[in-house]
């Protein structure tokens, strides 16, 4: 006797040909999901939020977006392009976070305590925004005067002299580079949260810095 192996009312584990035919074809042409420059740069900077630019590569935005590396490729010519764009987005979403918790009564150092704050916080965001190779890019004075009147950087201190905008620039930056060495050293030591004694230290560096520079200008 001659089986068949065709579909049988009586063999339930049996499914027709043709059935299976219709379902690789329906697989076949079902439409794919086009990969958009948005797409890849979302999944990139979620990517290095958490992981930091040192772990970004085509074939990890690839595994975040379930795609081959091809479209990526397609959109952007080469990883530099793509990760000077996620920095620069990167670091808009940080002035964002920045610039909410400021204190227009004490511009300075509410800035800085939200900036250490972020550093512990958020170390990889962080670092992928002020201290990878990229971040030479960003002037972070230049995105306060967009935000807030730098007559008013210095509080009534400040306000009290005649400052030019290029002995403005120079004091923050002093600020800055502080606060930044400062940020570096506390998320290198593993700290989890600023405790008083570091915001002491923080705000009486700041204040001792802005003093010293109207000292040094004859002020």
């Amino acid at each position: 006797m001659v089986r068949t192996s065709g579909f049988h009312p009586g063999n339930r584990g049996s499914i027709p040909l043709g059935l299976v035919f219709v379902g690789f074809f329906k697989i076949a042409m079902a439409p794919k999901v086009k990969i958009t420059n948005e797409m890849i740069i979302s999944a990139a900077m979620d990517f290095v939020e958490q992981n930091g630019y040192d772990a970004l590569t085509v074939r990890s935005i690839a595994a975040s977006l379930s795609c081959s590396t091809q479209p990526i490729y397609s959109c952007f010519s080469n990883m530099d392009v793509l990760k000077a764009e996620v920095c620069r987005l990167s670091a808009e979403k940080c002035f964002e976070i920045l610039f909410k918790k400021v204190n227009a009564d004490d511009f300075l150092c509410s800035f800085f305590k939200s900036f250490l704050e972020m550093a512990i916080g958020k170390p990889s965001f962080f670092r992928s925004v002020f201290v990878m190779p990229y971040s030479g890019n960003i002037d972070l004075f230049e995105q306060v005067k967009l935000r807030f009147p730098i007559d008013d950087i210095f509080g009534a201190q400040g306000r009290m002299y005649d400052l030019k905008e290029n002995d403005i620039r120079q004091i923050f930056d002093r600020a800055y580079c502080f606060a930044l060495g400062y940020a570096v050293i506390l998320t290198g030591g593993g700290t989890k949260s600023l405790s008083e004694s570091d915001l002491g230290f923080l705000y009486k560096t700041v204040r001792d810095i802005v003093s010293g520079s109207f000292l040094s200008y004859g002020y």
